[in-house]
C-alpha cells in the first residue's frame, strides 16, 4: 500500500509541477505556447473585452476557490474519509493542477489595451511594484 501510495503521489506531484511550469510560459507568453494571455485558445473566436474579463475572473476565481477551501481542515477532516491521508495533500495538488489545465483551456485574452505605460522606466517600477506588491500580499512572511 505504501508503494501504491508513492507512486500516486508521485505522478499527482508531477501533474502539479508541469502545470506550474506551463504557468509560467502561460503569463509569459512565450513563443511556441499553444496557450497564453495574449493567445486564443484553440483557435476560438475573441470574445468581447468585458465578456472576456468575466470568463477570466471566474476562472482565476475557481482557482482560488478550490485552492482556499481545500486547504480548510474542515474540508481536510471530510475529504480524508474519502481520500486516504497519505495522500490527501497529493489529491490536493492533483486538483489544484486539473483547474490550472482548466483556466489554460477556457482563457479568453482580451486584445485591446487594458491600459499601457509609454515610458519605459516607469513601465519597469509599475510592473516592479505590481509584482511583488502582489507576492507580498500573497505570500507574506
Amino acid at each position: 500500500m505504501r508503494m501504491m501510495f508513492g507512486l500516486i503521489a508521485l505522478i499527482c506531484y508531477a501533474a502539479f509541477f508541469a502545470a506550474f511550469v506551463y504557468l509560467i510560459g502561460f503569463v509569459g507568453s512565450f513563443p511556441g505556447m499553444p496557450t497564453h494571455v495574449d493567445a486564443n485558445p484553440f483557435g476560438a473566436v475573441a470574445a468581447p473585452p468585458v465578456t472576456a474579463g468575466i470568463i477570466n475572473f471566474a476562472l482565476i476565481a475557481l482557482f482560488g476557490v478550490q485552492h482556499s477551501v481545500m486547504a480548510r481542515p474542515g474540508f481536510k477532516a471530510a475529504w480524508t474519509r474519502i481520500v486516504p491521508a497519505p495522500i490527501e495533500r497529493s489529491v490536493y495538488c492533483l486538483a489544484s493542477a486539473l483547474v490550472l489545465a482548466v483556466l489554460y483551456v477556457f482563457w479568453q485574452p482580451i486584445l485591446t489595451p487594458v491600459w499601457t505605460i509609454e515610458n519605459p522606466a516607469l513601465r519597469a517600477v509599475v510592473g516592479g511594484c505590481l509584482g511583488w506588491g502582489c507576492f507580498c500580499f500573497f505570500f507574506p512572511s
